[in-house]
């Protein structure tokens, strides 16, 4: 059993993007110890595995400032680690929603009588009983942004987006060499009303 033949490594340029990734993330156990007791080996196994997890982890701590938001990111790595782990389906893949769109649901493969699959594709939805604008100037428009560094691209990105009436809203996330760019969006938004 081996994830990598010596076939597939004289043919490297062939190899497909996935089979790339498990070269990449491959860890070779034929030189550890297994044979003995299930708990002992697993622990062998855990050893080579935690140093990339841990690596990964701290990365990511480089960028969180504050313990709720490490404590934030140790959560949600926890689910998809527990989810291999137990083998459990990983976190949200089973998550749906329920449609409460009152408009028929189209099948694709068999359009209703008289219709073409381009009629339901392109079908525009507007429930009777909704309020429509017939003015675009009556039309506001609130943007989120987020952003963390280069304040000057936000400021630029938010010249381009203005119109009157427009609203935006900018969280500066508290990564490191953010407070610079707080302090200079905090200075452009002075005086001005959007």
């Amino acid at each position: 059993c081996s994830l990598i033949s010596a076939e597939d490594e004289d043919d490297y340029e062939y190899i497909t993007a996935h089979r790339q990734y498990q070269e990449e993330s491959y860890i070779d156990f034929s030189e550890s110890s297994l044979d003995g007791e299930p708990y002992i080996a697993a622990e062998e196994v855990l050893k080579q595995m935690i140093p990339n997890i841990q690596s990964r982890i701290a990365d990511v701590f480089q960028r969180a400032k504050t313990q709720d938001c490490r404590a934030k990111v140790a959560e949600h790595f926890g689910y998809f680690l527990n989810a291999v782990a137990l083998e459990k389906h990983l976190p949200f893949a089973e998550v749906k929603f329920e449609n409460t769109c009152t408009e028929p649901i189209a099948d694709f493969e068999n359009p209703p009588e008289g219709q073409h699959i381009g009629d339901v594709q392109n079908r525009t939805y507007q429930p009777e009983d909704a309020e429509y604008i017939d003015d675009p100037s009556n039309l506001n428009i609130l943007y989120a942004i987020l952003t963390h560094q280069h304040p000057g691209q936000t400021i630029r990105l938010i010249n381009s987006l203005y119109e009157p009436g427009h609203i935006f809203v900018i969280h500066v996330d508290g990564k490191e060499g953010s407070d610079e760019t707080y302090n200079t969006l905090h200075e452009y938004s002075k005086g001005k009303d959007y």
